[in-house]
């Protein structure tokens, strides 16, 4: 990790990630709608989350994409996370498909500390 974010909160990496992400041009030509940061709880644990879709007009295909971020419990040491990212296609008229799957997947994750 570079010098200048290791002192960072995990909420100001979270911040920051996201805004990089909100910086990217939307994939195959769509546009980026409705980005709201928040927090999901999975199996007992807060995570810093982000929606957000891109929508492709002329094909009337929507893409939702929630943004996950994962702080392992020795963060503080290893100073890494990682980014679980669900998408869903679906039609400009359909609904997104529930969570569970994501939330099922995620509470799955098991890390181990690194060794010293």
């Amino acid at each position: 990790m570079p010098r200048e974010l290791r002192g960072l909160s995990l909420h100001e990496h979270a911040t920051r990630f996201f805004e990089a992400e909100r910086s990217e041009t939307p994939p195959g030509g769509g546009r980026w709608e409705g980005f709201v940061q928040s927090h999901r709880v999975v199996g007992g644990r807060l995570h810093p989350v982000m929606v957000a879709r891109v929508v492709y007009p002329e094909r009337r295909l929507v893409a939702e994409r929630l943004f996950l971020l994962y702080f392992p419990n020795d963060w503080g040491v290893r100073r890494r996370f990682y980014v679980v990212l669900w998408l869903d296609f679906h039609g400009a008229g359909e609904r997104a498909r529930p969570l569970g799957e994501l939330d099922a997947v995620v509470a799955s994750l098991r890390l181990q500390p690194l060794a010293r």
